[in-house]
């Protein structure tokens, strides 16, 4: 019996296989550590997914030079390389994935085969009889019999044993063992790739490998070659495109060469976009951006046949497109082009976000926008909920359109808004066309000019400036109305009066407006002043919510003065406290946890 040699490239392991003749060795075993197990089942578990190599997604390090990276699909690296046993592999995989999850096709303890015609339409080679030959045993899972046992006829007396820590290939005769040493290749490299990897990085995937040769009773010998798995972290310059992934792991891989020392992860446009869900093409400064919730994708060179991007991410919140300092970027509106490049991620080291701050496109003109007009077209509101943001709500298949998209691309037009956006004051009111804002992204940028009522503005218009978003239309209807009207006895107090300019405000949004300048609107309040921006205070009155005692039509609520909600300066609040001109005010105002106030002042 020789010690066990160690070795940490497979490429050796081949050397060692060399020095032996098949007379020599009797039974070649080779041992795999792996996790796809702990893969398959958190992600069924947390997408009620079933795990694929065919899309997961693998990041290759160069081994000449480690600052190339390139991002692919498993399935895609396999069959690259080891295409004419990658259905065999796949089928292995699928046998284990189903016996895991218990799927209903794979029954516990009975035998599987898969048809001739089955096998035959997953690839057209020499193995393709060899899988239609492929008799699968699913055993229980116990710590001495794998989950899965499979029996490779196109290799004589070669099976493969699936444990949840554990892949086991065994081969009779160490030419068995050669004949196969594709599918021992595949298997080695797929258990280096997929890792349930630590969520931070970037980490390189290794293996060292255990050469072990034992000497049986009657003189021939036995070789065993176990890999154990290793992880190391590594640096990367040019990686923008690292906050693509949770964790960052990589394997190493022979690439082919850049043709102009571009920099950064080489992935195609269309993993790109996916993975950084940049499903919107937006024009900005009359360049194209791809444009997700959190995420920004921009070209910033092209040289012949490839091209370099750059990532741009918002760990806060939705990211805005036109605020952000794009610096030096391609200007074009040809996103197919793209399609056919090779495109690497990563040219900048730096970016500068100017997400939330008050820098504001200079060039805006707002003369040709100041034009009231009325529209004509009536909308009618739908409302769409669901569990889930792929949920189709339009179409099928491909052309599916899904609520993410309506969403995210409502989000981004109302970004817009907030990149083109002039004061409110006086008795002018600044807004943007809702018909303008629901069409694709980009075209809502020109604004509306509005005259209200003066009374009206004073009460409210410093709300517009505050808001994320003002939007006009006509024919709104009775947006806002009591939630009992039953227990209302007058019908024109459950409704605001039309032609008064009267803003009606949820609870929730003026809620959220308070809590930005750190205060509180919830529970009973104090008298006391609700400070909505840096120079205005909401006066609030002191029975909004009472109940309504009107039952003459000649009277209403909109007639009292303690119902409107109105908008005051520090200054203003002082002068009329010495005209003794404050509104008496209840010891305790009770706020609802959702209803609506109205802005304005008495007919």
């Amino acid at each position: 019996m020789q010690n066990p040699a160690m070795s940490r490239t497979f490429e050796s392991i081949r050397e060692q296989l060399s020095q032996y003749s098949d007379g020599d060795i009797d039974g070649v075993e080779f041992r795999f550590d792996w996790e796809v197990p702990e893969i398959v089942k958190s992600n069924y578990h947390a997408n009620k997914e079933v795990w694929s190599p065919r899309t997961h997604v693998v990041l290759l390090q160069d081994a000449t030079s480690p600052a190339d990276v390139m991002a692919t699909t498993c399935g895609e690296y396999l069959t690259r390389n080891w295409g004419t046993w990658i259905p065999m592999l796949e089928m292995m995989l699928d046998s284990y994935t189903k016996a895991t999850l218990k799927e209903p096709e794979a029954a516990s303890s009975s035998s599987v085969r898969t048809s001739a015609l089955q096998a035959a339409a997953l690839i057209l080679g020499p193995v393709a009889l060899a899988v239609a030959a492929l008799e699968l045993s699913v055993a229980a899972a116990t710590r001495s019999r794998p989950v899965v046992k499979l029996e490779i006829p196109v290799v004589d007396g070669a099976c493969v044993e699936l444990f949840d820590s554990v892949a086991v290939l065994h081969f009779r005769t160490l030419d068995d063992a050669r004949t196969a040493m594709g599918l021992v290749e595949a298997w080695d490299w797929l258990c280096r790739a997929v890792r349930s990897a630590p969520q931070d990085g970037p980490n390189l995937s290794s293996s060292s490998y255990e050469f072990d040769l034992r000497e049986r009773a009657n003189g021939r010998k036995s070789l065993s070659v176990s890999s154990h798995l290793g992880i190391n972290s590594v640096e990367l310059g040019h990686s923008c495109w690292e906050k693509l992934f949770k964790s960052c792991t990589l394997v190493c891989a022979s690439l082919e060469a850049r043709p102009n020392s571009e920099k950064g992860l080489e992935i195609s446009l269309d993993l790109m976009v996916s993975l950084a869900t940049a499903e919107f093409q937006v024009a900005v400064d009359d360049g194209i951006v791809f444009v997700g919730y959190r995420t920004i994708l921009y070209p910033t060179a092209v040289h012949g046949t490839s091209a370099q991007f750059h990532l741009l991410t918002e760990s806060k919140g939705q990211i805005n497109p036109y605020l952000q300092d794009h610096g030096t970027r391609v200007l074009t509106d040809d996103a197919a082009q793209f399609t056919k490049m090779r495109c690497f991620l990563g040219w900048c080291t730096d970016a500068q976000v100017n997400l939330g701050t008050e820098k504001l496109p200079a060039s805006i003109k707002f003369k040709r926008a100041a034009v009231l007009a009325s529209p004509k077209v009536k909308f009618t509101f739908a409302y769409v909920s669901s569990g889930l943001g792929r949920t189709a709500i339009l179409g099928n298949g491909g052309s599916a359109f899904q609520l993410q998209q309506l969403l995210l691309g409502l989000n981004i037009n109302l970004l817009k808004t907030r990149a083109v956006v002039r004061a409110s004051e006086g008795r002018i009111l600044y807004g943007f066309e809702f018909g303008d804002i629901i069409t694709q992204p980009g075209r809502g940028s020109c604004m509306k000019k509005l005259e209200i009522n003066r009374l009206a503005s004073r009460a409210w218009i410093g709300i517009a400036n505050e808001v994320d978003a003002v939007l006009v239309c006509a024919e709104l209807g009775d947006a806002i109305t009591a939630a009992d009207e039953a227990r209302t006895r007058n019908d024109l107090c459950s409704k605001v009066p039309q032609g008064q300019d009267y803003l009606a405000a949820t609870i929730n949004c003026l809620k959220t407006l308070v809590e930005r300048r750190s205060s509180a609107l919830a529970g009973e309040l104090e008298p006391q002043l609700l400070q909505v921006s840096d120079e205005q205070l909401w006066d609030l009155a002191a029975s909004p919510f009472a109940a309504c005692t009107h039952s003459s039509s000649s009277e209403t609520c909109w007639q009292s003065d303690n119902v409107f909600q109105r908008l005051t300066t520090p200054r203003l609040h002082r002068l009329r406290n010495i005209l003794g001109k404050t509104r008496l005010r209840s010891s305790l105002i009770p706020i609802p946890a959702s209803g609506a106030v109205v802005f304005g002042a008495t007919w």
